[in-house]
């Protein structure tokens, strides 16, 4: 998914090429300037990994590793649009704090994969919160929730799920904006014999980043490697 000039995508595992120069192919085609990466379920980012990522794209790159061959985190950007002036690195989120595009205006960019577990999930988005509230600048987050704002936005054999409560919470809690998606309605999908489909992908952001730059969207990108 991509906003004007940023690419969100759970590529399910970094470790073949195959995956590495689909992932190049996207930041290529999208010419995007700032690219957040979920489960890349790689505990070490090897030199050759790192160069193929950067390409001539990216000069900053911050890495949260793998865990228990799950999880993993990887942010890119273009320095000459994103300044960066601190990081922090959870096996959860990455979050960068700096100027955005030619105005300098200063924000916070959180990447995050949450936990399949609701329990787990909880807490991590109080932690997300506090994070935020501390921050105290406006924020753009963007991943993979693990979770729907709404029972529309999944399509599964089981019903009564009450996926969506945490995450709707934490939208409203923060004071952000989930902006229309364009393109496809579900960004996850499993086929087989139980077809089962979910909106987990989303980037959600403060109202002065959409001030910011008023002709922002959402769009899905095709699905290939990943389920994702």
């Amino acid at each position: 998914m991509r906003w004007e000039e940023k690419v969100s995508w759970n590529i399910r595992g970094l470790g073949r090429p195959e995956k590495v120069k689909e992932v190049r192919n996207v930041i290529f085609e999208s010419k995007c300037k700032i690219c957040l990466l979920q489960e890349t379920k790689l505990v070490n980012i090897k030199l050759w990994l790192e160069k193929q990522l950067k390409g001539s794209s990216f000069r900053g790159m911050v890495v949260s590793p793998s865990v228990e061959a799950s999880r993993g985190l990887i942010s890119l950007w273009d320095s000459n649009f994103l300044m960066i002036e601190s990081t922090v690195i959870t096996s959860r989120f990455i979050a960068m704090v700096g100027s955005l595009g030619s105005g300098n205006k200063k924000c916070g960019i959180i990447n995050i994969y949450a936990s399949n577990d609701s329990c787990e999930r909880r807490s991590f988005f109080e932690e997300v919160s506090l994070f935020i509230a501390n921050l105290n600048l406006p924020v753009i987050v963007g991943g993979d929730f693990n979770d729907v704002m709404c029972a529309d936005e999944r399509i599964e054999a089981s019903t009564g799920s009450k996926s969506g409560l945490l995450l709707g919470n934490f939208i409203l809690k923060n004071n952000l904006l989930d902006l229309p998606l364009q393109g496809e309605r579900f960004t996850w999908f499993r086929g087989g014999t139980s077809i089962a489909a979910s909106r987990l992908d989303i980037i959600i952001l403060s109202p002065e980043v959409f001030s910011w730059f008023s002709s922002m969207h959402q769009r899905t990108l095709p699905r290939s490697l990943s389920d994702h």
